[in-house]
């Protein structure tokens, strides 16, 4: 069985996970993208093995799924309240805009007809 090997890079001490199938090649760092060789496979199995993956429980991933539909809801209910600010704005001004239009016409006719 293959197993992982963690190595850090001697150039940025970025630490990754190398296979041992890679002992001896020439690669890019994943922190810096210099190209550092890798230790042979006799120097590699003395490196840390890297941990197997931590697996998620299904309650975890229950909550998981709730914490994400909860950020969705939040996401959704912020767009419609600024949609609902936006629409109360136009309103406003669309409301101002007329009456003050009515208003406006309305002094005018009656400038008009007491000059006549």
């Amino acid at each position: 069985m293959q197993e992982n090997r963690l190595f850090t890079c001697p150039e940025c001490g970025h630490t990754f996970s190398i296979a041992e199938s890679s002992a001896g090649e020439s690669i890019p760092c994943p922190g810096c993208q210099k190209t550092i060789t890798l230790p042979t496979l006799g120097a590699m199995r003395q490196l840390p093995v890297q941990a197997q993956p931590y697996e998620v429980s299904s309650k975890e991933k229950a909550v998981s799924e709730l914490d994400r539909r909860m950020g969705v809801m939040i996401f959704l209910g912020a767009i419609a309240s600024v949609f609902i600010l936006l629409a109360a704005i136009w309103g406003y001004r669309y409301y101002y805009y007329y009456t003050n239009i009515n208003a406006i016409e309305y002094e005018r006719l009656n400038i008009l007809i007491s000059i006549s």
